[in-house]
């Protein structure tokens, strides 16, 4: 079954495409792409973002910078800016910004928030 975030990391990243082994969806707008070379790519259709999918280092600022990828992604997936999820959530604006960029991170309680807020699980936006 095609997905259409298939054919548009198809038409967009070309050279990616030609070394596709396989692929699965992850969400209703991402696909994570298995490279000829074993490594695997997430593509964000609406973002139409490909990024590697390396594994976590075990630093503070790598947690920060996959934390803010995933909520980014999130956000595209459910269709929501900064604003719109910070009225859904209750979460100030700033601190969404904050955690998009990379400079703070969110306690339990507001990480708990934002993922009822974007309709998924915390697991999803810190378990990597």
């Amino acid at each position: 079954m095609r997905h259409w975030a298939f054919d548009r990391f198809n038409l967009n990243y070309p050279t990616l495409a030609k070394r596709t082994v396989s692929w699965s969806p992850v969400s209703r707008n991402a696909i994570l792409v298995t490279l000829d070379d074993g490594s695997i790519v997430r593509y964000n259709g609406i973002l139409d973002t490909a990024r590697d999918m390396i594994s976590y280092d075990g630093s503070e600022a790598g947690y920060k910078k996959e934390f803010s990828l995933r909520l980014i992604e999130k956000m595209a997936d459910c269709c929501v800016d900064q604003s719109y999820l910070s009225q859904l959530s209750g979460v100030s604006q700033q601190s969404i910004s904050n955690y998009i960029h990379g400079k703070s991170l969110p306690t339990i309680f507001i990480l708990n928030k934002l993922a009822t807020a974007l309709h998924c699980s915390a697991a999803d936006l810190v378990d990597f």
